[in-house]
């Protein structure tokens, strides 16, 4: 056997223990364990809380299983200005609140949400979280049970737009059942797509709409700054330098950032004057 067929065996030996790995990964492997955040009062990190508005991670993640009803509500009682939460679309085109592309993380069963019916879907177990012990047959919530909450409790949604398809007829559907549900006020759209943000600035040009970025640049900043988008960057990011916040800050737009928990990630964000924190574990004053 001669040297290129023995490297093209070895190469499809790897290729098979890798997809077979992949296969147990997603169909078989056990998700971690979402363990409970200690929560803080703001006053515990800074004295500078006026102006500061806090949004629930996912609702109030910390302490309850993340993007469900009992999340939401700890975030209402707890007094926050937003509770943030993902949204996917099923197969027959129910919004439901999901975070990753598929179930298994949260309810250890395999379901791909944009694959899947919302009855099939509705009748999963959220089991993974915090404090699940706690929340027993809980279930994923649609995007109207999860607007009711912030109403009846005057929380502002921050809704996350996850789904893969973004065109304006996906978007629409999305934006007519968010204000279907009675009572829904100012909500503020965020997503990384920009598909998605400007097709609701295309379906209703006065909502509030924020880009998410993971690693900010200064061609970012020029896009929401010239569409009068906000933006949502991620506070933890090593890359994030002083000269791009400061170029951010100097545009005039709106910004927000993910996900702060820690003392000094607070106070570097402030000294930049930016004052809307999404947070897992930090409680607003009462």
């Amino acid at each position: 056997m001669n040297k290129k067929k023995i490297i093209i065996i070895v190469l499809a030996v790897i290729l098979a223990v890798a997809a077979v790995a992949t296969v147990y990964g997603i169909f078989f492997s056990k998700p971690k364990k979402i363990m409970p955040k200690e929560t803080v009062k703001l006053s515990e990190f800074t004295d500078k809380t006026d102006g500061i508005r806090l949004i629930g991670h996912r609702g109030l993640s910390g302490t309850a299983p993340e993007n469900t009803v009992p999340a939401f509500e700890e975030a209402g009682k707890a007094g926050y200005f937003g509770a943030e939460c993902d949204v996917r679309m099923t197969k027959d085109g129910r919004w439901v609140i999901m975070h990753d592309f598929d179930t298994k993380r949260m309810c250890f069963s395999f379901r791909a949400v944009s694959l899947s019916s919302y009855e099939s879907l509705s009748k999963l177990e959220i089991r993974n979280g915090a404090n699940i012990e706690k929340y027993k047959n809980t279930k994923i919530p649609t995007v109207e049970e999860y607007l009711t909450v912030c109403v009846s409790y005057s929380v502002t949604p921050v809704i996350e737009i996850k789904n893969d398809d973004c065109s304006y007829d996906v978007i629409r559907s999305l934006y007519d059942a968010v204000y279907g549900v009675d009572g829904v006020g100012d909500v503020i759209f965020i997503s990384f797509s920009q598909e998605a943000i400007e097709n609701i600035r295309k379906i209703d040009s006065n909502s509030v709409c924020y880009l998410l970025v993971n690693e900010m640049k200064k061609e970012n900043v020029d896009y929401c700054a010239e569409n009068k988008f906000g933006i949502d960057f991620n506070a933890n990011n090593k890359k994030l330098e002083d000269e791009t916040l400061e170029y951010m800050v100097d545009s005039g737009i709106e910004t927000a950032c993910w996900t702060v928990d820690g003392k000094e990630t607070l106070e570097r964000m402030l000294s930049f004057g930016v004052y809307t924190f999404t947070t897992n574990r930090i409680l607003p004053e009462e």
